[in-house]
């Protein structure tokens, strides 16, 4: 957390530590997935959808949705209107119909950076924020998205993944820890400008992943500041520079060869993953009053019993978006 976050949001996750005993340190207490979580939740879920016949439209991009007011004045989405692989298309929605929208995502804006180069960020919010900005100007209640993309420094995360052929810093880390992976928390280097934390997760950390790779993952909190070690902002950097300050930090130096050989380290920049941390004062409600079949699901929505930034709160939102449309109690 940082001071420009909600007061609330630190509350929430106090509570939520205390609440179930979740210890920082072992991460007793929360419930992990035995591989990463695309691998174990969104895969194993998108194929479960498919074979229910939910129908995906890739390359398209919702631009505006277009409502009709009953005689009470309540106001119920009618259409869509987007764009699929370059041509404008609308989509007539039926009496029955409900729409979730995901009115802003902390990947939105995501550069890429390899080990030898560095990504190429922008600073200015692309395409995914459009829609919110349409239903901000037509639904009260739905919310503002200029709070959240407008303080890009203030929410900028860089989150790299280190891909090596052998074992070397999980055997230092757990000399230094002792921890073996998968079994301590995050690991913060307090001393970091970047604020960088490390996570040795269970190996193999993906599926398919050759037994003789290891992978581990993390992230730098202020990627703006100079780095202790090597002297330019992390976004600047290029995955090897990331590596070498990571090095340098766990004082593993005299080891440095042995960690880098055959090592990878890509690194993505995401301009607005803290974003859902501000004050929520703009957030719309998960079904905002006045609006009868739409509802908001996702990191940007209001969830006022619980703290964001987890998969649990976006599942919370979509869950709480189902029970109030389909009036399930």
């Amino acid at each position: 957390m940082q001071p420009w976050h909600s007061i609330k949001q630190l509350a929430l996750c106090f509570n939520l530590i205390e609440h179930h005993q979740i210890s920082i340190d072992t991460l007793q207490g929360l419930e992990k997935t035995r591989y990463n979580q695309f691998d174990t939740l969104i895969f194993p879920t998108l194929r479960w959808l498919i074979d229910q016949g939910v129908r995906f439209r890739h390359n398209s991009e919702v631009t505006d949705i277009i409502f009709k007011q009953d005689d009470k004045g309540k106001l119920f989405a009618q259409g869509l209107t987007y764009i699929h692989s370059g041509e404008e298309h609308t989509l007539n929605l039926g009496p029955q119909a409900c729409v979730f929208v995901a009115n802003g995502s902390v990947a939105s804006d995501f550069s890429i950076g390899e080990h030898n180069s560095a990504a190429l960020m922008t600073e200015r919010p692309g395409n995914d924020w459009n829609l919110w900005h349409s239903l901000s100007n037509k639904v009260k209640g739905s919310g503002d998205p200029v709070q959240f993309v407008n303080r890009i420094r203030q929410t900028t995360v860089v989150s790299f993944t280190v891909t090596s052929p052998n074992k070397k810093i999980f055997q230092l880390m757990e000399q230094l820890s002792g921890n073996v992976d998968g079994t301590g928390g995050l690991t913060t280097l307090h001393a970091s400008n970047w604020q960088i934390s490390i996570s040795l997760p269970y190996q193999p950390y993906f599926l398919g992943q050759p037994e003789h790779i290891s992978v581990f993952w993390g992230y730098g909190l202020s990627p703006y500041t100079l780095g202790n070690f090597v002297k330019k902002a992390m976004v600047e950097c290029s995955g090897e520079e990331i590596l070498r300050e990571i090095i340098s930090h766990l004082n593993f130096s005299q080891d440095q060869h042995k960690i880098m050989e055959g090592t990878n380290c890509r690194h993505l920049i995401f301009p607005y993953f803290t974003a859902p941390l501000l004050p929520s004062a703009d957030k719309p409600e998960v079904v905002p009053n006045g609006v009868g079949n739409l509802a908001f699901i996702g990191q940007f929505t209001n969830v006022d019993d619980y703290p964001c930034l987890n998969i649990e709160y976006a599942v919370r939102s979509a869950r709480r978006a189902v029970y109030k449309l389909l009036g399930l109690g």
